[in-house]
Formats: structure tokens, sequence, C-alpha cells
């Protein structure tokens, strides 16, 4: 207990002494009286032997730093100026050194430019939450499809960074292709998710005025978020590990992990894509540029776009044994066995993200790729003509699959069951969810799946077994008049 009153007391009295020593020094910096001057850098030196060593420091400084400060240069921070301008030469500036100048500004600059933008409250938001969830040891990464954008990003300051007309460009024309847009978190917690940690996790996100935003798992966001597009430009999920079963394409789940070091960078990132979508503000080139040069990627393994899997991290997800059994005779590849059962579960990934999502935007970057000269022969891009190929005989085949055991049954009412049973673990709903984003294609896949069960079901069963998840989807569809 004596010990914890001293550490307590210790830790007040620091407190008060860096402030003390903050506001002796900007005394000084706003001083021009000599003597003044003299007497309080005495202190904050303390004594002429931290003085010597603090020359000993200047002085090593300076041959570190031998294009600056030649002749007793000195540099103030400026942060409402354009980031390549923060630190200018000033005599009676407050850094010795144009790079301990921009250590400092740096933050003052991203700080000055969050709360241009009105987003300085609600990065602050999310900073708090995940320093909190790092502190208790989760890792945290920024996924989607804004990762993918910087990587390309990434791809591009590799080869013009130092060409500033060339990279000037190019980056705009980077931004037509529309890849960064929102900005997702996901934490991984390494353990249960049980009721006390749910709980636990509650509260913290409370404190943090963050809210839930997910019945069927945990996904936070402000109460009133900032949104682009209508979809809220920062949230955070938070997981147990990751499974493959839910990812759904090496293209779609790039990552970088976070850490108080980087945070701060991807926020301005975030400032300055949404200003120049929403205020069309040009976008500061140098510090994007300063920025994208940090930031470090995680690919998953993988090879002709699809993610390479062992018997270690193969994950059959929600389906039950029928259908990854018919699956796995299908595919006669474990690459390709992951990716399809990944997709069926949530068929809207086949239907909808697949067909008008991913293959497009894998099209246009490739285009874009090759159209600039940067290296478009990455393992993690989909060979967009077979995977559509490759889908296009799955779903045929499986709508064959589906009949084949309806007919195989005695009556039409165990035909409906046993269909049931096999495509268990298929959340058909989401067929229902994403139809109206659903193009030609997907529509057309869809029929090849259900048309010839479609035909089999009579018309009363849609009232007496409405509950039945394949009448319900098929009732659906009926009223859309796609099967029809």
């Amino acid at each position: 207990m004596t010990e914890l009153i001293h550490q307590d007391k210790y830790l007040k009295y620091k407190q008060k002494y860096l402030e003390l020593i903050s506001k002796l020094k900007y005394i000084s910096s706003e001083n021009t009286n000599l003597e003044v001057n003299n007497y309080i850098n005495h202190i904050l030196v303390g004594g002429r032997r931290r003085k010597n060593k603090l020359r000993n420091k200047s002085n090593r400084d300076l041959s570190n730093n031998n294009s600056e400060n030649l002749n007793n240069e000195r540099f103030n921070c400026d942060p409402e100026n354009k980031f390549s301008e923060i630190c200018n030469s000033n005599s009676k500036g407050y850094y010795n050194s144009k790079s301990s100048c921009m250590n400092d500004c740096e933050n003052r600059y991203i700080k000055y430019n969050l709360k241009k933008a009105n987003i300085f409250s609600e990065t602050t938001i999310f900073s708090n939450f995940i320093y909190t969830l790092l502190s208790q040891k989760y890792d945290v990464y920024l996924k989607g499809g804004t990762v993918l954008g910087l990587y390309i990003l990434k791809l591009l300051y590799d080869k013009y960074g130092n060409d500033y007309e060339t990279f000037e460009k190019y980056f705009n024309e980077l931004l037509k292709l529309d890849l960064i847009k929102d900005w997702d978190f996901t934490a991984y917690t390494h353990t249960t998710i049980d009721d006390k940690l749910e709980k636990d996790l509650a509260n913290i996100a409370k404190k943090n005025y963050l809210v839930l935003r997910a019945k069927t798992f945990i996904l936070y966001q402000t109460e009133f978020p900032i949104k682009l597009n209508d979809a809220a430009l920062f949230e955070i999920s938070i997981m147990e590990k990751e499974i493959f079963s839910n990812l759904e394409l090496p293209l779609t789940t790039m990552k970088i992990k976070i850490n108080k070091k980087n945070l701060n960078h991807i926020f301005m990132f975030a400032k300055c894509f949404y200003s120049y979508k929403v205020k069309n503000i040009p976008i500061d080139t140098d510090i994007i540029k300063h920025m994208i040069s940090k930031l470090n990627f995680y690919i998953y393994p993988n090879k002709e776009g699809l993610f390479s899997i062992n018997k270690d991290n193969y994950h059959i997800g929600s389906l039950n044994n029928n259908i990854v059994e018919y699956i796995h005779k299908f595919s006669h590849n474990l690459d390709k066995e992951q990716f399809i059962i990944t997709q069926i579960q949530e068929p809207n990934r086949i239907f909808y993200r697949l067909l008008e999502k991913n293959i497009p935007k894998t099209e246009k970057i490739v285009a874009f790729l090759q159209k600039y000269d940067l290296p478009s022969d990455h393992s993690w891009l989909l060979n967009t003509k077979n995977i559509e190929k490759l889908m296009n005989s799955f779903i045929s085949d499986l709508g064959d699959k589906i009949i084949d055991i309806f007919n195989k049954q005695s009556n039409t009412v165990d035909g409906l069951n046993a269909i049931t049973d096999f495509l268990d673990g298929v959340n058909l709903k989401r067929i229902e969810i994403e139809y109206p984003n659903t193009g030609e294609k997907g529509k057309n896949l869809i029929k090849k799946l259900l048309s010839k069960v479609y035909k089999k079901i009579p018309e009363d069963f849609y009232y007496k077994y409405k509950d039945n998840k394949l009448i319900e989807c098929l009732a659906f569809l009926k009223k859309k008049k796609l099967l029809n």
C-alpha cells in the first residue's frame, strides 16, 4: 500500500514538473530578454553538467543533419500549411533541426486537418477504443476494399514516388477507380467470446460512445456515424479468430495491422479521401507519399486468385457433410473446394459480390496496372474468365443435383425435406436481401440453381410450408417473376 501511495505521489509531481517545463519553454521562446532566457535555460537543462550533455547531443544532431542548421538555423511548426511546408526556417523557431520539428509537427498537422474536415471527434472515439483493445492484447487490423486500394497506391509509390509529375498524374487516375471508400477495422480476441467477454466489450464500447450495429455478430459504430454513400465511414467488428469459410478472396481480405504509430496515418488517409469525395478538396500527395511509404500489408498465402488451403486451415463453415462431400467430388482441388464452400454458404457472394463487384474490380485493377507499367502478375488476382466458368459450371451442376435428390423421393413433401436438408447451412435469405443489387448474370445463375425444383412445387406448398427456408426463397423469386 505504501508503495502505491509513493507511486501516485511520484506520478502527480512528475505531471506538475512536465507542465512547468512546458510553460518555461514557451516563455523562453516568446521572451527577448537575454538575462531572463539564460536563467530559464539554466533551469531547463539542470545546470552546467546537464547543459554540456545537451550541447553534445545538439552537436551530434548537427552532424546527423548536415544539410540543416549549419548556421544555427531554427524551425517553427506551422500545422496549417501543406505538408511539405509545415516546418519552416525561423530565427526564433522552437526547433533546432528540421527533423525534430517534423517529428512533433506531423501529429499537430494531422490533428488540425482532422478538425478542419469535421471528423476529429469520431476518429478520437475510435482511437481511444482501439488503444484500449490493443492494451488488452487484441490484434486490430484495417481490412476490406480500402486496403486493396492502399496496396495499389503503394505499388504506384514504389515505382513513381520520386517522379512528382508522373506520380501526381497516375494518382489522379487511381482515384477514378474509387477503391478507397470506408474504413473497416476488425479486432481479434483469440479467445472465446462468451457472455462475460461480450458484456465487458459492451461496457468498453459504451464508455467510448460506440453502439452495437449488428444482431448476429459484434459490430460497433458511433451513434450518429459520419457517412459516405449511405455507409458509415468508420466501424469496427470484434471476432474470435479468422476462419477461411468466412474469407471471400485474397483480393478482398488484405489487411494492415494497427498500432499506435500507424493509426494516426490511417485516419489522415481517411480524411484525405473523404474530403476529396465529399467536398472535392484536392489531396496533398506529399502527405500521401509520406504515409504510404510506412504502411505494411498482409496478404494471405494464395495461388491463382484463391487461398492456399491445407488440412489445417480448411473449414466447412455452416454447411452439412452431404453438400460438402458433393463439393469435394465436384472440385477435385482443395483451394477450389474451400472457395466454393465459402461462396455457396452465403450465395449472394456468387450472385452479387463475385459477378457484380469482385470480377469487375479485378478487371479494372489489372487494366490500371498494365496501363501504367506496374507489376500485374500478382498471385492474389483472380483469373476472371476461369473463375466465372467455374461458378457457372458449379451452379448448373448443383441445380441438377438438387432436382435429382427431389426426384428420388417417394412424394413431394419428402422431396422438399430432402432438398432442405441437403442445403442446410446455405443462407438462402441472402439471395432475397441482395436481389436489388443482383445483375443479369447473377439472376441467370439463380435460375439455373432453382428453376427446375420450382416447377415441382405445388401451389399450396407456399401456404402449408411457408416457414421452410427453401419455400420462402422460392416464394420471393416467384413474386419477382424470375423463375416463371
